[in-house]
């Protein structure tokens, strides 16, 4: 057991010199307290930066979310376009299947058996 005792004291010796402390004038209560305090602060900053980051990542994606509904405009813009290409698609598409198409679009259309086969046609379906 003596052994084992001076083991553990040399081992507080190299710690307290390791910390640059004067291990004569060092008492290993104190120090393990001071490490303790030390690797408790560690701890406690390593947490905030973490929280940090978090934070900073949430704003990141509610400011690109916020971005996103800004451009909300330009996407009804988009929608209006795909809805009138839809309504050009479909006007030509009941003009080239039954011709009784009552769109006004349909006399605009072009070439509604040219525009068929484009879209029948095996490449364009890739």
């Amino acid at each position: 057991a003596s052994a084992g005792v001076e083991k553990l004291g040399d081992a507080v010796t190299r710690l307290a010199e390791y910390f640059g402390e004067d291990p004569s004038r060092c008492e290993s209560d104190k120090m393990f307290a001071n490490l303790r305090r030390f690797i408790d602060a560690l701890r406690a900053s390593k947490e905030k930066v973490l929280r940090q980051r978090r934070s900073a990542a949430q704003a990141e994606e509610k400011a690109k979310d916020k971005e996103g509904r800004s451009r909300g405009g330009r996407s009804t813009e988009s929608k209006e376009d795909a809805g009138q290409i839809l309504r050009q698609h479909s006007t030509r598409l009941r003009a080239a299947v039954g011709g009784n198409s009552t769109s006004e679009d349909e006399s605009e259309s072009g070439d509604e058996d040219e525009y068929m086969a484009s879209l029948t046609s095996p490449s364009a379906r890739k």
